[in-house]
């Protein structure tokens, strides 16, 4: 069960379906959904349903709204691959991007994860054209590990993309 966290700005909470209009707003718009393997464009409420009800994905996934108090703005994700390890994700819709407030969404859950939640290593991926997601990786610590091409469903093709991992062991909780 995801839980609510608090941070100085904003509270990372579960999903909830009344975050649909907006949910399909945000990450409806190209800029964003680009930049996600997983996520198609045009994105569609009944994509909103799927994902604000669980229903895409493994049940032991946690999935966080980024709130600050005016509903959805983003989302982060440690979606379950085997016992201790996650995999991590997270987009911002473009009217919230460069207010610093995806490092503080991360950080937050990221530090839930390691304390909280068992984990022991978290993957992660980017691609190589979004360098907003590339900063985040490096301001929270995670090591490249290797780099190939992943499919992304809203562009309709390969691209180059860029992995990363972190242990719980080189996390750092302070900014």
């Amino acid at each position: 069960m995801t839980p609510t966290l608090t941070t100085a700005r904003l509270t990372p909470r579960p999903r909830a379906l009344a975050d649909a209009p907006r949910l399909v707003s945000l990450i409806g718009d190209y800029e964003v959904s680009k930049m996600l393997a997983l996520v198609p464009h045009p994105y569609t409420q009944d994509d909103a349903q799927a994902w604000l009800s669980g229903a895409l994905g493994d049940p032991q996934d946690t999935a966080f709204v980024i709130d600050r108090g005016n509903g959805i703005e983003g989302a982060v994700s440690l979606a379950w691959c085997e016992p201790g390890i996650r995999d991590f994700g997270f987009w911002l819709g473009r009217p919230f991007w460069g207010k610093g407030i995806m490092s503080e969404a991360t950080r937050a859950v990221l530090d839930w994860g390691f304390r909280n939640a068992g984990i022991a290593r978290v993957d992660s991926g980017a691609y190589v054209d979004n360098p907003g997601s590339r900063r985040i990786h490096a301001l929270l610590g995670f090591t490249e590990t290797g780099r190939n091409t992943v499919f992304s469903k809203a562009r309709g093709c390969e691209a180059a993309h860029v992995n990363f991992s972190l242990a719980r062991e080189d996390w750092t909780p302070t900014p």
